[in-house]
Parts: structure tokens; sequence; C-alpha cells
């Protein structure tokens, strides 16, 4: 009986997800894209920094043999390493654009709260930090494209103290789905 019941709790199960137009049989093959990672090292003696580096789109695919249906940005990560030097408590505020519009927003960032990488959209943090969601579905329009491009990622900002000696990290996270 027990297993007369499991059969078909599965049964309807299966029946629910695949009538819901569930993507299983539509995209049966689901990767993690390879992350893409923009890095700036920061090395100012004043409190003024900046920073541009690029993002070939397109590495993404370097370990997918599938044929692509398409691929989404799931999440954004920022990370924040002090270098030799740096003053222990340093705070930064600016802000980290890709193509002209604004990923993050920063506010007086305790750069020792992005020391471990973390989503920008995580909202324990919103006190400092403020991600655009709408970033997301730009990022996404681009990887719809046939030809992926390179996009321009740029930082900048002022610190709350001297020397500002920083590697900074932003790396785009995918999912990419075959046929």
């Amino acid at each position: 009986m027990k297993q007369l019941s499991f059969c078909i709790v599965i049964m309807l199960s299966l029946s629910l997800v695949l009538g819901n137009g569930c993507d299983i049989a539509v995209n049966p093959l689901l990767f993690n894209g390879s992350p893409l990672t923009a890095e700036f090292v920061i090395d100012e003696q004043q409190t003024s920094y900046q920073g541009t580096d690029q993002i070939r789109l397109g590495n993404l695919l370097s370990s997918i043999s599938e044929t692509v249906d398409s691929i989404k940005v799931f999440n954004i990560t920022l990370r924040i390493e002090p270098m030799t030097g740096t003053p222990e408590n340093l705070t930064v505020s600016g802000s980290i654009d890709v193509d002209n519009q604004e990923m993050v927003g920063m506010s007086n960032l305790p750069i020792s709260l992005y020391e471990n990488e973390q989503s920008i959209f995580d909202f324990g943090l919103a006190q400092y930090l403020t991600g655009n969601p709408a970033l997301v579905p730009h990022l996404n329009s681009l990887l719809a494209q046939p030809v992926l491009q390179t996009i321009t990622v740029n930082v900048t900002g002022q610190a709350s103290d001297t020397p500002v000696r920083l590697r900074i990290f932003v790396t785009l996270y995918t999912q990419v789905y075959t046929s």
C-alpha cells in the first residue's frame, strides 16, 4: 500500500510539472556558464579612484559543447581585497557600472564586509550598497544576441583614507540552457 501511495504521489507530481509547461521538456540540459570576472587594481595615494576592465561574454561558453538555447544571468557578486598598506577601517563610496548603466552604488561601504565574495543584491547590506535590478535584464538582452559582445565595466569612487590599495572583483554568474 505504501508503494502504491508513493507511486501515485510521484505520478501526480510529474503530471503537474509537465502540465504546467515546465522547461524540463523544452530545455533538457542546464549548465552553469563559466564565471566572468572584471578585476580592478587600485593603487592611489589620493582618496579618489577609478578603473576600467572588459568582460568578453563569449568566454562563458568555453566549457559548453552543446547547442545553446539561451543564457541568463542569475547572480552578480562583488569582492574587495585590501592590499598591503590599506588602512584597516577603510570605507568606499562610488559606483560600478556596465556599459554606462549603473550596476551598484556604494555609500561608506566598509571594505571588510566584502573581503569575501557576496551578491550585490544582498539586502542585509542595503545601507551600504544598492544593486540595480534593471541591470540583469540588460545583461540578459546582451546574452540573447547571436554574437556575444564585450562589455565595459567601470569603477569610480572616493575612499575615506589614503592610500587606496585594493583589488576589486565583479563577477557575473550565468546559467546556459541547451537544446
